[in-house]
């Protein structure tokens, strides 16, 4: 289980840099393209991906360092592009850490509500995973954009 949880993360990390790297310079199009490649990951690769988030993985592998730091990698190119975004001022300001906890939760839980059937269940259309992860990830993004604040509030 650990094995195949590691080499998930590798896989996840080198499709989500090359993503990023294929979207350009703009901090909100990397962060876009992060989200598709998760979801698109999640969704060409169901079992890796059960086994990558799994409870059983996570207890066999928690003191996998290897396991550890590629998770880590992932989870630190949201927050680059959210710390860029930001300073562009393209994200709300806030801890990036935990805005990047947002969207992770957000497109992880689109991911297993897909995989497990019940996003179809519902009406979404989920035949053209990367178009479905396209549009949900712009969604989500939209609601990390800064608000006007009135002057009243």
């Amino acid at each position: 289980m650990a094995s195949v949880a590691e080499e998930g993360f590798r896989d996840l990390l080198e499709r989500a840099t090359e993503a990023q790297a294929n979207a350009g310079d703009d901090p909100l199009a990397r962060f876009h393209a992060l989200g598709v490649a998760y979801f698109t990951f999640a969704f060409s690769h169901p079992g890796q991906f059960r086994v990558m988030f799994g409870v059983e993985a996570a207890g066999k592998a928690a003191h996998t360092e290897a396991i550890r730091a590629a998770e880590a990698a992932v989870f630190a190119l949201a927050v680059n592009a959210i710390v860029s975004a930001q300073r562009d001022g393209g994200v709300e300001a806030g801890d990036p850490q935990e805005l990047a906890m947002v969207a992770w939760a957000s497109i992880h839980g689109l991911a297993v509500l897909v995989l497990d059937g019940l996003a179809q269940w519902v009406g979404l259309d989920v035949s053209s995973p990367e178009k479905l992860a396209r549009r949900y990830t712009a969604l989500m993004f939209d609601g990390l954009r800064p608000r006007k604040r009135s002057r009243t509030a």
